[in-house]
């Protein structure tokens, strides 16, 4: 829904924000994105694109950062050099190494492999359904008593108990209980894979990781492709935070939005009116303009939500309000950039968390096990519910072709993320990154 789009619906959007930088909502408001935001999501990026192109590079010694550069810029004279062929393309700037048909491709492997030609060629392989078995069933067998729980937790951060794909704050922080309840578990990895969502949902999650660290087993957050504003807002106590070179994560800021639908209402004949003892009673209906004592009032609460963010973060991360301002307003970093920054910790994967976890506490990495909340009737029901959104994508994709799908699917991604958010302030710490960085 673009700030155009709004207009023609009727629909008025009264946003408030915290933060220069803090560019969630700009789709609603404008039909463009803003020179602040440009400039923050070029610099991830740019780190991201660094990180992406050396692994690219590895093992490509006939190929360097320039000539890749080049090749992307200028693909069209590449491409006219070699004949209009994009395979010869490829191969002759280094990008691949040979060009083969099927057969051929199965006769190279079975070489490498060792198989005989009277064996048909085959060799030794297996599907990837079973290969993912395999590694889903690690942390299934701790040899001792003593554990380290793997939480795992991603999606918007909602109030209540919710679906896996989602993080609920009766959820997860049931599980935390559950984690620093048990005897055996002796500390917590909590992967958090989000960006963000309601605020106190965050802040009862974030107390419930207080409450882990003051009862001694400690608390290390392994950050998976995004945790961003409110996933960095539970991250900000841990006693460690790791994070992939690519990870985005910071997204420091808090925004409130209160559309209203007056104009909407009347286009079909539906008006509300009334009176009141007090005249801010009534005033916060989705079917009445927002007065300015209202917009007022829930301004001054999204810059409290922000002073409240930046404060979690100067003592979680032992830095000075004036350092955290500086790296906050809404600005969206990489893994790297944010270790050199000082908000996260090490570079590394869940299993490093693992690793880094276990040594705290005198144990292995192979002492882990995963922690989740029972499947019950009512849990399983929720996840059912959250799967109409894939239908409905699967729908489109049949009706629609390339790109048209592809671009309802994420648009249709995003009103999920607006809409699903219900916190009881109305203040969201969220990044809006999770639709768009698939």
């Amino acid at each position: 829904l673009r700030a155009s789009d709004s207009g023609k619906l009727k629909i008025n959007f009264n946003l408030f924000r915290a933060g220069e930088y803090k560019s969630a909502l700009e789709p609603f408001f404008r039909d463009d994105m803003s020179d602040a935001a440009k400039t923050a999501n070029l610099e991830w990026l740019k780190d991201l694109w660094l990180s992406a192109s050396r692994s690219l590079l590895t093992g490509r010694r006939q190929l360097d950062l320039d000539t890749l550069n080049d090749y992307i810029d200028n693909y069209d004279r590449y491409l006219a050099a070699n004949n209009n062929s994009a395979a010869d393309t490829a191969l002759n700037t280094g990008l691949i190494d040979h060009l083969l048909t099927r057969p051929q491709a199965r006769e190279y492997i079975a070489d490498l492999t060792g198989t005989a030609a009277e064996d048909n060629y085959d060799f030794a392989q297996i599907n990837w359904r079973d290969y993912s078995q395999q590694i889903e069933k690690s942390y299934q067998h701790p040899p001792t008593s003593a554990r380290i729980a793997i939480i795992i937790a991603r999606g918007e951060i909602v109030p209540g108990r919710q679906p896996d794909s989602r993080i609920g704050a009766e959820s997860l922080s049931r599980l935390l209980r559950k984690a620093r309840n048990a005897p055996g578990i002796k500390a917590v990895v909590l992967r958090l894979n989000s960006g963000g969502g309601s605020m106190t949902a965050s802040e009862i999650i974030r107390q419930e990781v207080l409450q882990l660290k003051e009862s001694g087993k400690p608390v290390v957050v392994s950050m998976g492709r995004l945790a961003a504003s409110g996933a960095y807002w539970i991250s900000a106590d841990a006693d460690e935070i790791w994070a992939e070179p690519t990870t985005l994560t910071g997204s420091i800021g808090v925004f409130g939005a209160w559309p209203t639908f007056e104009e909407s209402l009347a286009e079909i004949g539906i008006h509300n009116d009334g009176v009141s003892t007090h005249p801010a009673i009534g005033n916060r209906s989705l079917t009445r303009p927002l007065q300015p004592r209202q917009a007022r009032a829930l301004q001054l609460n999204v810059n409290r939500g922000y002073r409240r963010f930046l404060e979690i973060v100067a003592g979680g991360r032992r830095l000075s309000l004036i350092e955290v301002e500086n790296l906050a307003g809404g600005r969206v970093f990489s893994g790297s950039r944010a270790k050199d920054l000082g908000l996260v910790d090490h570079l590394g994967s869940l299993n490093d968390a693992v690793s880094s976890a276990a040594a705290r506490v005198g144990l292995n990495r192979d002492d882990a096990v995963y922690l989740q909340n029972e499947i019950n009737n009512a849990n399983l029901l929720r996840e059912l519910l959250n799967t109409r959104l894939h239908i409905n994508n699967s729908l489109l994709a049949r009706f629609f072709p390339e790109p048209c799908a592809s671009l309802a699917g994420k648009l249709q991604e995003q009103k999920k993320v607006f809409f699903n958010l219900s916190d009881p302030q109305n203040l969201y710490v969220h990044s809006l990154l999770d639709s768009f960085t698939e």
